[in-house]
């Protein structure tokens, strides 16, 4: 199972720290100065949304140049592959793959200026989406930098945590449930 970030909007206060930590953070690790995550705001709800690293992702599938793939335990996207064609944000379902621009560079070029023949070149916009912060050693910086705790990591150990609480709660509510079919 591929593992997500997922957030709960009863916590969520909707101040932009994930966004700003998770820019913040793939600047510094060289790769496009863009947040994977975007505060979706509907009346005074707030809910960070991302990338869920689906099992059969769409979004690799459509690549014509297999810049995103599936990985051990998520969609992994190569933005020095990518071609810029924004397939990949036609058919993702949850629309979290955006596109960005900065720091994308052209051909790599030798020293008397022409182009290296084995690098291909860069293209100019480039797509950008949640990669679990694989580069960094303590996880998602979304997470950490979430001062309400409503970023948490899903993975199948937290799924049958939490499956295993909500059978708890159906069983300890069935009796009051068998008594009022009898009223």
């Amino acid at each position: 199972m591929n593992r997500f970030i997922f957030a709960n909007p009863k916590l969520c206060a909707g101040c932009d720290a994930c966004v700003d930590a998770c820019a913040d953070a793939h600047k510094a690790a060289g790769l496009q100065a863009q947040a994977r995550i975007t505060i979706v705001r509907s009346g005074d709800v707030s809910s960070p949304i991302t990338c869920r690293h689906c099992e059969n992702a769409p979004c690799a599938t459509i690549c014509p140049v297999n810049a995103i793939s599936l990985g051990e335990n998520a969609v992994e996207l190569s933005e020095a592959d990518c071609i810029g064609c924004k397939l990949c944000a036609v058919a993702c379902p949850f629309g979290v793959i955006s596109f960005s621009s900065s720091g994308a560079k052209g051909a790599a070029a030798k020293d008397d200026g022409e182009r290296e023949a084995s690098a291909p070149p860069v293209a100019a916009t480039v797509a950008v989406k949640c990669d679990l912060c694989s580069f960094a050693e303590n996880g998602p910086e979304c997470v950490r930098a979430c001062a309400t705790k409503a970023l948490f990591v899903v993975d199948a150990k937290a799924l049958r945590k939490a499956s295993t609480a909500r059978r708890k709660a159906a069983v300890q509510n069935l009796p009051s449930f068998i008594d009022s079919q009898g009223e």
